[in-house]
């Protein structure tokens, strides 16, 4: 997602030359990039143990799956995806005054595949970047959702060394050097980066996450979670095909 910036375009990229392909990307690299400066910072770069990582991954899934009700909710046909006017009516019986032009570079920002609809897991995309850049207000059960959302956001900036909004394939390689895992380096980062760019946004990473804690399209019963959370443990999970191939699969980092 994005491209090679030169000339004016560079002010406002990141510090490696990559250049958001939305708004919503921008606004989002510029929350990470400010990290740097900030040393009271409410996230840090501090390095994450992603096995005790997963130990919680069980927790996510149920955070994140909590929020099905309003997916469901604001899918006013029942289709199973939310339209732009289905998106921006939530917004309006949110009471919210947030102007259309802004909701439309929301959406698009997080639509992946830009098909002009958000999956499921496209709009926890959504709840999560909004409680980042505090565009979105705190609901009931939001404390759950940030808390797993803040665990990504922290792997996330493990693997950012220079915290400027994206993880170029150098960081990705020497953060599995650090993890003693460099022989599958290029593995997780093709999935990490469906679309082949040299670069990570959180924006496909959180993508990613969602599939590392199981987080599916259509609900799942209790069995089936548990069998995946085994399975995470020892090797990759299938790659399911949503959207795009925006979807990223496997979990492990074995």
């Amino acid at each position: 997602m994005g491209q090679l910036c030169t000339g004016k375009e560079a002010a406002q990229s990141a510090d490696n030359g990559y250049v958001a392909a939305s708004e919503l990307e921008r606004r989002l690299a510029e929350v990470i990039r400010n990290e740097r400066d900030n040393k009271e910072a409410k996230f840090t770069g501090q390095p994450v143990s992603f096995m005790r990582m997963q130990l919680k991954f069980p927790k996510y899934k149920r955070a994140f799956d909590s929020l099905r009700s309003n997916f469901t909710r604001m899918d006013a046909n029942g289709d199973g995806v939310l339209s732009f006017v289905e998106f921006k009516q939530a917004f309006k019986e949110m009471g919210s005054e947030v102007e259309e032009k802004h909701i439309e570079n929301i959406f698009k920002g997080v639509d992946m595949n830009s098909d002009n609809e958000l999956t499921f897991k496209e709009f926890i995309v959504y709840v999560a970047l909004g409680l980042l850049i505090d565009s979105l207000p705190t609901f009931n059960g939001s404390e759950n959702i940030r808390e797993a959302f803040q665990a990504a956001f922290s792997l996330f900036l493990s693997a950012d060394k220079n915290l400027d909004g994206v993880i170029t394939h150098a960081e990705m390689m020497h953060f599995m050097k650090d993890m003693g895992q460099e022989s599958v380096a290029s593995e997780r980062m093709a999935e990490l980066d469906p679309d082949g760019d040299g670069y990570i946004t959180f924006i496909e990473f959180l993508a990613a996450f969602q599939e590392w804690v199981g987080i599916e399209e259509d609900d799942e019963s209790a069995e089936e979670l548990q069998a995946q959370t085994v399975e995470v443990m020892s090797k990759p999970s299938p790659r399911k095909k949503i959207k795009k191939a925006k979807k990223q699969g496997g979990v492990s980092f074995q």
